[in-house]
Protein backbone atom coordinates (compact mmCIF):
# COMPACT_ATOMS: atom_id res chain seq x y z
CA UNK A 1 0.00 0.00 0.00
CA UNK A 2 1.44 3.21 -0.94
CA UNK A 3 1.12 6.37 1.35
CA UNK A 4 -1.43 8.53 -0.55
CA UNK A 5 -3.62 4.92 -0.37
CA UNK A 6 -3.33 4.84 3.58
CA UNK A 7 -3.56 8.30 4.37
CA UNK A 8 -7.12 8.37 2.48
CA UNK A 9 -8.12 5.06 4.30
CA UNK A 10 -6.77 5.23 8.14
CA UNK A 11 -8.90 5.86 10.73
CA UNK A 12 -8.17 7.81 14.46
CA UNK A 13 -10.05 6.28 16.64
CA UNK A 14 -10.84 6.80 20.55
CA UNK A 15 -12.37 8.78 23.01
CA UNK A 16 -12.10 12.18 21.38
CA UNK A 17 -13.91 10.77 18.24
CA UNK A 18 -16.59 8.08 19.65
CA UNK A 19 -18.09 10.70 21.43
CA UNK A 20 -18.38 13.45 18.49
CA UNK A 21 -21.49 12.55 16.98
CA UNK A 22 -23.39 12.93 20.45
CA UNK A 23 -21.96 15.82 20.60
CA UNK A 24 -22.92 17.53 17.18
CA UNK A 25 -26.48 15.91 17.99
CA UNK A 26 -27.27 18.19 20.81
CA UNK A 27 -26.44 21.60 19.23
CA UNK A 28 -29.35 23.68 17.52
CA UNK A 29 -29.66 22.68 13.49
CA UNK A 30 -28.03 19.19 13.81
CA UNK A 31 -29.39 16.76 10.96
CA UNK A 32 -31.47 13.60 12.26
CA UNK A 33 -28.89 10.60 13.10
CA UNK A 34 -27.13 8.46 10.68
CA UNK A 35 -25.47 5.48 11.41
CA UNK A 36 -21.89 5.05 10.08
CA UNK A 37 -21.41 3.23 7.13
CA UNK A 38 -18.45 0.46 8.10
CA UNK A 39 -18.22 -1.21 4.72
CA UNK A 40 -14.96 0.45 4.03
CA UNK A 41 -13.65 -1.38 6.76
CA UNK A 42 -14.83 -4.78 5.99
CA UNK A 43 -12.98 -4.49 2.83
CA UNK A 44 -9.66 -3.94 4.93
CA UNK A 45 -6.96 -6.90 5.62
CA UNK A 46 -5.56 -5.77 8.50
CA UNK A 47 -4.51 -2.36 10.66
CA UNK A 48 -2.45 -0.98 13.28
CA UNK A 49 -3.47 0.18 16.41
CA UNK A 50 -1.16 1.60 19.29
CA UNK A 51 -1.81 2.55 22.77
CA UNK A 52 0.40 6.19 23.20
CA UNK A 53 -0.40 7.33 26.43
CA UNK A 54 0.87 9.48 28.75
CA UNK A 55 2.84 6.47 30.37
CA UNK A 56 4.53 5.45 26.80
CA UNK A 57 8.03 6.06 27.93
CA UNK A 58 11.11 6.43 25.22
CA UNK A 59 13.34 3.56 24.01
CA UNK A 60 15.94 5.05 26.86
CA UNK A 61 16.50 7.45 29.09
CA UNK A 62 13.45 9.27 31.41
CA UNK A 63 10.40 10.46 29.52
CA UNK A 64 9.35 13.59 28.66
CA UNK A 65 6.21 15.21 30.74
CA UNK A 66 3.04 14.60 28.05
CA UNK A 67 2.63 17.70 27.04
CA UNK A 68 6.14 17.94 26.01
CA UNK A 69 6.38 14.21 24.66
CA UNK A 70 3.01 15.29 22.62
CA UNK A 71 5.01 18.44 20.91
CA UNK A 72 7.96 15.73 20.31
CA UNK A 73 6.11 13.43 18.71
CA UNK A 74 7.20 12.37 15.10
CA UNK A 75 3.90 12.40 12.94
CA UNK A 76 5.66 12.13 9.55
CA UNK A 77 8.28 9.19 10.82
CA UNK A 78 5.26 7.18 12.48
CA UNK A 79 3.02 8.14 8.70
CA UNK A 80 6.01 6.33 6.74
CA UNK A 81 6.36 3.15 9.14
CA UNK A 82 2.61 2.62 8.77
CA UNK A 83 2.94 2.32 5.21
CA UNK A 84 5.92 0.37 5.45
CA UNK A 85 4.45 -2.05 7.34
CA UNK A 86 1.43 -2.51 5.12
CA UNK A 87 -1.87 -1.13 7.63
CA UNK A 88 -4.55 -0.12 5.42
CA UNK A 89 -6.06 1.99 8.81
CA UNK A 90 -4.71 3.04 12.20
CA UNK A 91 -6.60 2.68 15.59
CA UNK A 92 -5.09 5.59 17.69
CA UNK A 93 -6.00 5.32 21.70
CA UNK A 94 -6.48 9.58 22.61
CA UNK A 95 -6.62 8.66 26.01
CA UNK A 96 -5.59 5.49 28.15
CA UNK A 97 -5.23 5.33 32.31
CA UNK A 98 -3.70 8.39 33.60
CA UNK A 99 -6.30 10.65 30.93
CA UNK A 100 -4.36 12.72 29.48
CA UNK A 101 -5.53 14.11 26.02
CA UNK A 102 -2.86 14.58 23.19
CA UNK A 103 -4.98 17.60 22.04
CA UNK A 104 -6.81 20.85 23.09
CA UNK A 105 -10.27 20.78 24.55
CA UNK A 106 -11.67 23.67 26.07
CA UNK A 107 -14.59 21.63 28.44
CA UNK A 108 -11.97 19.02 29.53
CA UNK A 109 -9.94 22.43 30.39
CA UNK A 110 -12.79 23.69 32.54
CA UNK A 111 -13.57 19.70 34.33
CA UNK A 112 -9.42 19.00 34.46
CA UNK A 113 -7.32 21.41 34.10
CA UNK A 114 -3.76 20.51 32.82
CA UNK A 115 -5.11 17.12 31.28
CA UNK A 116 -5.20 18.30 27.18
CA UNK A 117 -2.03 20.06 25.26
CA UNK A 118 -1.70 22.70 22.50
CA UNK A 119 -0.84 20.50 20.23
CA UNK A 120 -3.67 18.93 18.26
CA UNK A 121 -1.65 15.36 17.36
CA UNK A 122 -5.12 13.74 17.19
CA UNK A 123 -6.13 16.28 14.66
CA UNK A 124 -3.18 16.15 12.60
CA UNK A 125 -2.97 12.15 12.14
CA UNK A 126 -6.94 12.76 11.44
CA UNK A 127 -6.03 15.39 8.83
CA UNK A 128 -2.59 14.31 7.31
CA UNK A 129 -2.10 16.57 4.05
CA UNK A 130 -4.46 15.44 1.69
CA UNK A 131 -7.53 15.46 3.90
CA UNK A 132 -10.38 13.87 4.41
CA UNK A 133 -7.95 11.34 5.61
CA UNK A 134 -9.83 9.90 8.33
CA UNK A 135 -13.13 7.73 8.79
CA UNK A 136 -14.51 7.75 12.37
CA UNK A 137 -16.63 4.24 13.19
CA UNK A 138 -18.93 5.66 16.05
CA UNK A 139 -22.11 3.98 16.08
CA UNK A 140 -21.10 1.86 13.18
CA UNK A 141 -20.76 -1.86 13.57
CA UNK A 142 -18.82 -3.57 11.98
CA UNK A 143 -16.80 -6.62 14.12
CA UNK A 144 -12.66 -6.95 13.42
CA UNK A 145 -10.08 -8.26 15.67
CA UNK A 146 -7.52 -6.56 17.83
CA UNK A 147 -4.97 -8.14 19.58
CA UNK A 148 -1.07 -7.69 20.67
CA UNK A 149 1.63 -8.44 18.20
CA UNK A 150 4.36 -8.26 21.02
CA UNK A 151 3.69 -7.79 24.40
CA UNK A 152 0.26 -7.75 25.98
CA UNK A 153 0.61 -4.96 28.28
CA UNK A 154 -1.03 -2.94 25.76
CA UNK A 155 1.68 0.21 26.71
CA UNK A 156 5.28 0.07 26.68
CA UNK A 157 6.11 1.80 30.24
CA UNK A 158 9.38 -0.08 31.31
CA UNK A 159 12.12 2.35 31.27
CA UNK A 160 15.33 1.53 29.76
CA UNK A 161 13.68 -1.61 28.00
CA UNK A 162 13.31 -2.68 24.40
CA UNK A 163 9.65 -3.37 23.26
CA UNK A 164 9.70 -7.32 23.08
CA UNK A 165 10.20 -9.40 20.04
CA UNK A 166 6.74 -10.47 18.10
CA UNK A 167 5.23 -13.61 19.97
CA UNK A 168 3.53 -15.35 16.86
CA UNK A 169 5.69 -16.77 13.49
CA UNK A 170 4.77 -15.26 10.22
CA UNK A 171 3.26 -18.14 9.27
CA UNK A 172 0.36 -18.12 12.21
CA UNK A 173 -0.04 -14.45 11.01
CA UNK A 174 -0.31 -14.61 7.82
CA UNK A 175 -3.00 -17.99 8.13
CA UNK A 176 -5.20 -16.14 11.22
CA UNK A 177 -5.62 -12.79 8.73
CA UNK A 178 -6.81 -15.27 6.30
CA UNK A 179 -9.39 -16.24 7.69
CA UNK A 180 -10.52 -13.16 9.44
CA UNK A 181 -10.37 -11.69 6.09
CA UNK A 182 -12.37 -14.64 4.55
CA UNK A 183 -15.08 -13.76 6.78
CA UNK A 184 -15.09 -10.03 5.98
CA UNK A 185 -13.42 -9.16 9.21
CA UNK A 186 -10.01 -7.11 9.38
CA UNK A 187 -7.36 -7.17 11.83
CA UNK A 188 -5.89 -4.92 13.84
CA UNK A 189 -2.59 -5.43 15.86
CA UNK A 190 -1.82 -3.25 18.67
CA UNK A 191 2.06 -2.56 18.56
CA UNK A 192 4.65 -1.77 21.40
CA UNK A 193 5.26 2.23 20.39
CA UNK A 194 7.79 4.46 22.14
CA UNK A 195 7.53 8.15 23.75
CA UNK A 196 8.81 9.42 20.40
CA UNK A 197 6.11 8.25 18.14
CA UNK A 198 9.08 5.10 16.90
CA UNK A 199 6.95 1.58 16.77
CA UNK A 200 8.93 -1.55 17.33
CA UNK A 201 10.86 -2.52 14.08
CA UNK A 202 10.33 -6.18 14.86
CA UNK A 203 6.76 -5.94 14.82
CA UNK A 204 6.67 -3.54 11.94
CA UNK A 205 9.16 -5.49 10.14
CA UNK A 206 6.79 -8.50 10.94
CA UNK A 207 3.79 -6.69 9.15
CA UNK A 208 5.72 -6.22 6.20
CA UNK A 209 6.27 -9.53 5.18
CA UNK A 210 2.52 -10.36 6.19
CA UNK A 211 1.28 -7.53 3.60
CA UNK A 212 4.04 -9.22 1.04
CA UNK A 213 2.66 -12.40 1.72
CA UNK A 214 -0.98 -11.54 1.00
CA UNK A 215 -0.43 -10.04 -1.90
CA UNK A 216 -0.72 -6.39 -3.28
CA UNK A 217 -3.80 -5.08 -3.33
Amino acid sequence: MNRRRFLRTMAGLGAASAGLPGLLADQPGAGPYQRANTDWLAGCRYGVGVHWTAQSVPRHGPPLPFQKAVDAFRVDEFVERLVYAGAEYLLFTSTHALQMLPAPNPVIDKILPGRTCKRDLIGELVNLKTPPTSRFLPNGLQWFGWTCLEDRAWVHHKLDREIPKPLYADEEVVSYVRTCNSHQAPMTFNVGIYQDGTMAPASVEQLHRLGAALGKR
